[in-house]
């Protein structure tokens, strides 16, 4: 079946519906994707609820798009998990607990969960941390 995906952009905010499989061969499609969210997207709102399938591969490469958004200052929020996807991650997070005493359960797909509520909360704290490392900002003035 494969993947494909609609895209629509509402100003600063692309929303992706993906459809199909989600699998290895999502790598081409979400690269591309990384590619088009340029410099006036902050934000991506991935719709979830037309994927049939997803393996492992698929999750990773979803995973490595969501780090490669971000990266660029872009937020991505990932919404309408059908049963199977989410079952998927639910072992994956099992299957790759990390340090669970210090990052809880579900952190290696945390940053595919978040709530939109906890996104916004997440680029505020960024934007602050980003001012702070600036320092106080200094105008000068003639005189």
């Amino acid at each position: 079946m494969g993947l494909h995906t609609a895209m629509e952009e509402y100003g600063c905010v692309m929303h992706l519906t993906l459809h199909g499989e989600l699998d290895l061969e999502a790598e081409t499609l979400l690269d591309h994707i990384t590619r088009e969210c340029g410099g006036g997207t902050t934000v991506i709102a991935c719709d979830m609820r037309h994927i049939t399938f997803m393996d492992v591969a698929g999750l990773e490469r979803l995973l490595a798009f969501g780090h490669a958004v971000e990266a660029r200052d872009v937020i991505l929020f990932v919404y309408n998990w059908r049963r199977q996807p989410l079952r998927v991650l639910e072992l994956f997070d099992v299957l790759n607990p990390g340090n669970a005493l210090e990052s809880g359960p579900g952190e290696a797909t945390r940053s595919l969960r978040r709530t939109l509520h906890e996104r916004a909360g997440a680029g505020r704290e960024r934007a602050v941390a980003t001012e702070s490392e600036r320092g106080p900002r200094v105008e000068a003035v003639a005189v």
